[in-house]
């Protein structure tokens, strides 16, 4: 059963941030048009961003200008009552909220995707009421969006749904609520736990990633061997979903199974660490990486000793978070750049490389044969978005260069903080190509 290619794609980011999963779904739809060999070029058009950071949507129409890709309102009545006594009219405008969508709004939008990024943090390890998480105001929006799936009428409803959150979520009660509205409406789902490196990229960021695909023909008991195993010559990529006619309530309450791969599209198992790129290939070059140097008060605090501290000739590196250049514990990792001549350095460093800062007890002597002062610098922000698959070099897409920038006047401090917020594009894509593989077979 042949891929065909589809004309154009619409679709809606939830949660956009900065766009991460506008790229992954360009980069997948390159990619599978090129798998089929065909000249075709699917046209993507996004009906709606929603995001509630105005600098998140900022970033977005930055390298989306073309797209009015941000979906927004004017302000509401109420404040332009407090303002009638103005001569003109205010124009403000603010984003629109996620829960503030109504059922109408989405059925007249109809778009074939829908791509979202929840808040994590009602999810996370360090959330102390896991069990609490549909109570967690952060969980509001997404649950709105599970009663709009119940609700809508299903001629209107997007062929595929793609979620991104953090390993954790699948026995949440949010997914629960979540997996219940799609398989009322008969969507097949499948649940991965999936990091970059298996995508080939040095960085260490596991995360869920889910697909909900609406098929013209469900997947059923039918690709079944009579043992609960499907037939060797199913295509691999159904043994991937729950079936449907086996999810009833009793199953939904418990976390869904979890596939760790997707070797047939590119997402391998996890392997060895050699065959990562090095972190050099990621990293700027001719640039002056002086304001990059992390600050001598930060390297004589008491907790500069857990460092993740890396040279670009390693081939890992930590999850990086929103935290990067505030906190040192487990924000992410920071590189040590020298001449590559001292012998007692790379000795030194082999200490690091071989215990990671989580499993690290406090040594007084840590810096002993180490010349961290201008030697230890933080990623760049361009480095850290190489890392998280952005196409920050200019790539020819369908014959036009395209790229992730971010604005001027956004700092530092500020595009760390976006990019520990983002998902890993690279490995988003492979997600969606997967959907969109399977929709376009069973067309």
């Amino acid at each position: 059963m042949a891929s065909i290619p589809l004309p154009s794609i619409t679709y809606l980011e939830f949660y956009s941030g900065i766009g991460g999963w506008g790229y992954a779904l360009k980069e997948a739809t390159d990619r599978l048009n090129q798998s089929i060999h065909t000249n075709h070029e699917t046209t993507l058009k996004c009906l709606g961003a929603y995001d509630h950071s105005d600098l998140c949507n900022k970033v977005l129409n930055y390298n989306f200008p073309e797209t009015s890709a941000h979906d927004t309102q004017t302000a509401d009545v109420k404040l332009q009552r407090k303002v009638k006594k103005r001569k003109k009219p205010s124009s403000t405008k603010k984003p629109v909220s996620i829960e503030s969508l109504t059922k109408e709004q989405l059925e007249e939008k109809s778009a074939f995707i829908w791509m979202m990024s929840p808040p994590c943090q009602p999810h996370t390890r360090q959330h102390t009421n896991q069990s609490e998480d549909m109570q967690d105001p952060r969980s509001k929006s997404f649950i709105h969006l599970c009663e709009m799936i119940s609700s809508m009428d299903v001629n209107t409803l997007p062929r595929i749904i793609m979620l991104e959150n953090v390993v954790g979520f699948e026995g949440s009660n949010s997914c629960m609520t979540w997996r219940k509205a799609l398989t009322s409406r008969n969507y097949s789902v499948a649940h991965f736990h999936l990091n970059p490196t298996q995508c080939g990229i040095p960085n260490d960021r596991p995360r869920h990633y889910a697909m909900a695909v609406l098929l013209v023909a469900p997947i059923s008991n039918s690709a079944n061997d009579g043992k609960g195993k499907r037939r060797q010559d199913d295509d691999e990529i159904f043994n991937w979903f729950e079936d449907i006619k086996d999810t009833n309530t009793e199953n939904l309450e418990a976390s869904p199974p979890i596939n760790t791969s997707m070797v047939p599209i590119g997402v391998n198992a996890p392997g060895n660490a050699n065959t990562l790129s090095p972190l050099s290939d990621y990293l700027d070059e001719g640039e002056d990486k002086t304001a990059l140097h992390v600050p001598n008060k930060t390297l004589n605090s008491n907790s500069s000793w857990c460092f993740d501290i890396l040279t670009p000739s390693d081939r890992r590196s930590s999850c990086f978070t929103s935290s990067y250049g505030k906190f040192v514990r487990g924000t992410g990792s920071v590189l040590y750049e020298t001449d590559g001549k001292s012998n007692e350095s790379d000795r030194a460093l082999d200490r690091f490389r071989l215990v990671k800062p989580e499993g690290r007890e406090f040594d007084v002597n840590w810096k002993e044969g180490l010349d961290l002062s201008g030697n230890l610098r933080y990623f760049s922000s361009t480095e850290i978005a190489r890392l998280f698959g952005f196409p920050v070099a200019t790539v020819i897409s369908n014959g036009q260069p395209w790229k992730f920038r971010f604005p001027p006047e956004c700092t530092m401090k500020q595009q760390w903080r976006l990019l520990g917020n983002s998902i890993n594009v690279k490995v988003a894509s492979h997600i969606c190509e997967a959907a969109l593989r399977l929709v376009s077979r069973n067309s």
